[in-house]
C-alpha cells in the first residue's frame, strides 16, 4: 500500500498543480489515499463478486464523477 500511495502521491502533486484551484487546500497525500482506496476496493469487489464486476463500467463512472 505504501508503494501505491507513493506512486499516486507523485501523480497527485501534478494533478493539484494543474487543477486551476479546483483542488486548492487538498494535499497530495489525501488524493493518494483516495486513489489507493479505489484500487484496493476494486480488488475486493472482484474477489467477492467477480461476475458482477465490470471494469469498463467502473472507468466510465470514474470519468463522469471526476472529469464531468
Amino acid at each position: 500500500m505504501e508503494r501505491y500511495r507513493e506512486i499516486f502521491r507523485l501523480a497527485a502533486q501534478q494533478m493539484i498543480q494543474d487543477s486551476n484551484d479546483k483542488l486548492s487546500g487538498v494535499t497530495a497525500e489525501s488524493v493518494a489515499a483516495f486513489a489507493s482506496s479505489l484500487v484496493v476496493g476494486h480488488a475486493l469487489q472482484v474477489m467477492f463478486d467477480p461476475e458482477q464486476f465490470n471494469a469498463e463500467d467502473i472507468l466510465f463512472i470514474t470519468k463522469v464523477l471526476f472529469i464531468g
